[in-house]
């Protein structure tokens, strides 16, 4: 079944004329957008969503009513940028996110608010050396894949 002018084709469970059940979506020219559950014509329960904003980004965890929601891990390009708790889309409640920091890879490992690394966490090297905890305050969200912010730190 074609939707929205034809663009995405879905493969899948029907109920009353919406997407239910098991499915999957695809664009026209077959490459796949999502694959996973849908309720009442949105994604709902477990699925991965794939999509192009500088660079190939896949999200693979649970939706509800069409957006991230709980559990979920978000992937650019095949690497690993956080696991974690999602709330509408955004990285919110407990995770670890993952970022380069010129040559270094960083990673944070705490709590987020909206997107954003936020509160008490840990920074370390993606390594796992050099672990301090730090408080992260007035983060500023660049892009999907990068943050910006004032990194308050008290330790040795």
């Amino acid at each position: 079944a074609y939707r929205e002018n034809g663009i995405l084709h879905y493969d899948g469970q029907l109920r009353e004329d919406q997407r239910h059940g098991k499915g999957s979506v695809y664009w026209q020219n077959g490459d796949l957008i999502y694959e996973g559950t849908f309720q009442k014509d949105k994604r709902h329960g477990v699925g991965v969503l794939y999509w192009e904003n500088d660079g190939r980004w896949c999200y693979k965890g649970h939706f509800k009513e069409g957006k991230s929601e709980g559990m979920g891990e978000l992937y650019r390009n095949g690497r690993l940028t956080y696991r974690g708790q999602f709330k509408e889309d955004k990285r919110h409640g407990k995770g670890t996110g993952v970022w380069a920091h010129g040559c270094v890879l960083l990673a944070y490992e705490g709590t987020f608010k909206d997107g954003k690394e936020h509160g008490l966490g840990r920074l370390f090297r993606e390594s796992g050396s050099d672990k301090n905890e730090c408080v992260f305050r007035n983060c500023k969200e660049r892009d999907m894949g990068a943050s910006s912010f004032e990194l308050y730190y008290d330790g040795h």
